[in-house]
């Protein structure tokens, strides 16, 4: 059996290619931007970061992984560029919405192109949702299986969900806008569940809605995310002395991480007995933040 896993960025860092080909299963892993399997590109990278210091360089050095083999992996590095540029240059939500659902559909029907020349050596097909439209159509031509991970909760019912909390919190947010329910990336992600034939659900929560959906509970998957414990092995931390309890929160500081509401337990705790440290972009306005300033500090 032989699978290709199509997978723009380094999702929890290339764990799922990895998978595939520690246990011979990896056919082909597609992606944007790979300098694991280019090693000129690696010291052009390399060159340039020393040369800048920019981060932008610093990046690119996350996207590889010894335990790929390097023939395995077909990479689209002007594609990945072209995301890249286009994501710092959007101003607004609805602007990096619709480049998330072209560059998916671009990098998708790049895919294809390649997979039909050896349609009839892949038994399976894996993609992520949002960014398999175009291959799980392929498959379902072509009569291969496809397995879709749904990394969060549909699109849909997050921005269903995210709309009641700007009606609930208005006005505090830099950038208010409410989300478009019915938004082409919103589409794309309904249409892949349904032709999808295995569908991955990280968390319980994500499986529930999937079912409350609709989606055929047999073709739905339960499978946590994972860590490695040898790497972060768990110990059991007691507060030492008269001290306040240190908590970091890491991620945008906005609605759609729940900020508003940390921020308002951690005032009924008060700052002798917790202050927490956000890093993370902050999505909401300084005057709001401001009444928080004893509990919280905010990194950026």
């Amino acid at each position: 059996m032989k699978v290709s896993i199509a997978m723009l960025g380094s999702r929890n860092h290339y764990i799922m290619p990895v998978i595939l080909a520690k246990n011979d299963l990896l056919d082909t892993f597609y992606t944007d931007s790979y300098i694991g399997n280019k090693p000129f590109l690696k010291f052009i990278i390399s060159t340039l970061y020393k040369l800048t210091g920019k981060n932008e360089f610093k990046k690119w050095f996350s996207r590889e992984h010894r335990l790929i083999p390097p023939d395995k992996v077909k990479s689209y590095e002007v594609l990945g560029i072209k995301y890249a540029f286009l994501r710092r240059k959007a101003k607004s939500w609805q602007e990096m919405e619709n480049i998330y659902a072209n560059i998916n559909s671009e990098f998708c029907n790049t895919v294809v192109k390649d997979l039909k020349k050896k349609v009839k050596n892949i038994n399976y097909v894996y993609g992520f949702n949002g960014a398999s439209l175009e291959l799980v159509q392929f498959c379902k031509e072509k009569g291969v299986k496809f397995i879709l991970e749904q990394t969060l909760i549909p699109h849909k019912l997050e921005y269903e969900i995210l709309n009641e909390e700007i009606s609930k919190w208005k006005g505090i947010e830099r950038n208010e806008v409410f989300r478009d329910t019915n938004s082409p990336l919103v589409l794309r992600e309904l249409e892949e569940l349904k032709l999808a034939d295995i569908v991955i659900a990280p968390s319980k929560f994500v499986f529930d809605t999937l079912l409350n959906m609709g989606i055929d509970k047999f073709k739905i998957k339960l499978i946590p995310y994972g860590i490695e414990t040898e790497k972060f092995p768990y110990k059991v931390r007691r507060l030492e002395g008269n001290r306040p309890l240190k908590v970091l929160f890491a991620g945008e500081v906005g609605l759609r991480k729940g900020a508003p509401y940390l921020l308002e337990a951690l005032t009924i705790l008060g700052p002798q007995r917790v202050k927490a440290k956000f890093a993370g972009i902050i999505s909401l306005k300084k005057e709001f933040l401001n009444k928080y300033t004893e509990v919280a500090e905010f990194l950026g």
